[in-house]
C-alpha cells in the first residue's frame, strides 16, 4: 500500500522532534520514512536508511509513491535528506510540512550558504515551530508568516505525564 505520509529525516535533532509525531501518524496512516543514519535511531523502523539522496532519486521515490503529504525536519547546510524530498515534493505537487527543532540557526536552516545569508530555499508549504517566540524571531529574519505555525515541542508529547496534569485522572 501506498504510503499517505511520506517522512524525510536527516539530523538526530530534527529525528527526536519527528519521532513522536512519526508514531501518532502510523497509528492512523501508511506511513513511511527516508532516514540518515544520523537520525535512523531516533525514529522507530525507518524504511530506508542512506547517506544521501540526490535530487532525482527523490522525485522518483515520491511519484512511485504518491504519498498525500511530506513531513521533513529542518537539518542545516547542504544536500540534506529533508531538502531533497522537499525540492522533490515541490516539483510532483505533494503538499510539505516541516518540523522545527531548535531556538537557533533559523535562516541557515533555509539558505544555499550555511552561514543564513541569501535567499530562503527549501521552504515547506507550512513550517511548524515550537512557540510563538519562535515565529516572531523568524518573521523579523524575513520568514513569511502565512507558513509558519506554532505548534510546542513534539518530544514533550513522549514524555510519561504525571497524575493530575492535564489530559490525567
Amino acid at each position: 500500500m501506498s504510503p499517505r505520509v511520506r517522512v524525510g529525516s536527516h539530523d538526530a535533532g530534527g529525528a527526536s522532534a519527528l519521532a513522536p509525531v512519526v508514531a501518532r501518524l502510523r497509528e492512523r496512516w501508511p506511513t513511511r520514512v527516508w532516514a540518515h543514519p544520523l537520525s535512523a535511531a531516533a525514529i522507530p523502523d525507518p524504511d530506508r536508511i542512506v547517506e544521501s539522496m540526490d535530487a532525482d532519486e527523490a522525485l522518483e521515490g515520491l511519484l512511485a509513491e504518491g504519498p498525500r503529504v511530506l513531513l521533513t525536519g529542518t537539518s542545516w547546510g547542504g544536500a540534506t535528506i529533508d531538502k531533497m524530498a522537499l525540492g522533490a515534493a515541490r516539483k510532483a505537487g505533494v503538499p510539505s510540512l516541516g518540523l522545527l527543532d531548535s531556538w537557533i540557526h533559523y535562516r541557515e536552516r533555509f539558505t544555499a550558504r550555511t552561514d543564513g545569508e541569501g535567499a530562503l530555499l527549501n521552504l515547506p508549504d507550512r513550517l511548524l515551530v515550537m512557540d510563538a517566540e519562535a515565529e516572531r524571531e523568524m518573521v523579523a529574519l524575513g520568514f513569511p508568516g502565512s507558513h509558519l505555525s506554532a505548534v510546542g515541542l513534539t518530544r514533550l508529547a513522549s514524555l510519561p505525564r504525571q497524575a493530575g496534569q492535564p489530559g490525567q485522572p
